[in-house]
């Protein structure tokens, strides 16, 4: 890691949400928790004017779009920001060329689809409209890094697979209109081969008292995970675009199995090692035989390995640091 050693000497701050009100909360939290580990001169601050240091002192800043207004309305040449999905307007409004203000994004490896002006797209797919050829070029020449795993790789400890009679296919995520297909997919298929689907999180098309919400915690999150038959990740367009989640190496980091239709991930990892496909029924049903062949084990200390090796956030925070 010798881009964090080359660093050590540098405050950081992280900027954060509220704990837990956002997703970014938690990814902010881990960077937070890494520098402590690693004895860094560490704060988190939130987006308030109160909150701004001294403008003499040369500090490192990890923040992300929602959460830094104020933090980029009072810049000091001598602080370096490394801002995460910051938009291509607030780019031109802070003219960052002129400043030490990193723009970062997690890898997409076909950016490219977006500046294709399909209606349908933006309408059964996607949430935010289609990526302009302008904006397709911004993020291109941004540092574009991968996803992490939470857990460092002192915090890794694999564990065998229980190879019991429970049958609980879990699914922690949203269900939306743009991934209904894939879980409704993924629910007839559990019926019919008598297993028992879980879904937690929020069902935007059922709402209460016919779906009743259930959020986990990070710990429920964690058990339930590891305790089930199968704990699949079902993406919808991001399989086109090639994003790969944090959970998957949430899930390697865990001992678990990773089943996904994100075939990008071969990008990462050996067919020895993760069971994908595209088609959610030709995806479990690999997932069932790599069971029943009692290989789990085998394919979850080869990734687990994988992700201690290059997937932490020790990893990315040292690419980052390449950047500089």
């Amino acid at each position: 890691m010798k881009y964090i050693e080359k660093h050590r000497w540098k405050s950081i701050i992280i900027r954060w949400y509220p704990k837990w009100t956002h997703s970014h909360s938690r990814i902010h939290y881990r960077f937070f928790r890494t520098f402590k580990w690693l004895w860094f001169d560490v704060q988190r601050l939130d987006n308030h004017i109160d909150n701004l240091p001294s403008k003499t002192k040369e500090i490192i800043f990890i923040t992300e779009n929602g959460c830094d207004s104020v933090l980029h309305e009072n810049y000091s040449s001598k602080w370096i920001i490394f801002d995460h999905n910051i938009g291509i307007e607030k780019y031109s409004k802070y003219n960052m060329k002129a400043k030490n203000i990193i723009p970062f994004d997690v890898v997409r490896h076909n950016l490219a689809k977006f500046t294709d002006k399909k209606i349908w797209q933006y309408i059964f797919e996607w949430d935010t409209p289609i990526m302009s050829t302008e904006d397709y070029y911004f993020r291109m020449k941004n540092p574009r890094i991968l996803r992490w795993s939470e857990l460092l790789p002192h915090e890794m400890s694999w564990k065998p697979y229980h190879y019991n009679d429970a049958k609980n296919i879990t699914f922690v995520w949203s269900r939306r209109h743009n991934n209904a297909i894939q879980l409704e997919s993924l629910r007839i298929y559990s019926l019919l081969h008598w297993l028992k689907f879980n879904h937690y999180g929020r069902h935007l098309l059922i709402r209460p008292p016919l779906f009743k919400r259930r959020y986990l915690s990070a710990e429920e999150l964690e058990q339930k995970t590891c305790e089930s038959y199968i704990a699949p990740a079902i993406q919808w367009a991001q399989v086109d675009d090639g994003y790969i989640p944090c959970r998957l190496f949430i899930q390697m980091s865990l001992s678990v199995l990773w089943v996904s239709n994100n075939l990008y991930v071969y990008n990462l990892f050996d067919d020895d090692e993760v069971v994908v496909d595209r088609d959610i029924w030709k995806m479990m049903d690999k997932a069932q035989k790599v069971i029943k062949d009692r290989k789990v084990d085998d394919y979850t200390r080869k990734a687990m390995n994988k992700v201690k090796e290059k997937h932490t956030y020790l990893n990315r925070i040292d690419e980052l640091f390449s950047y500089l």
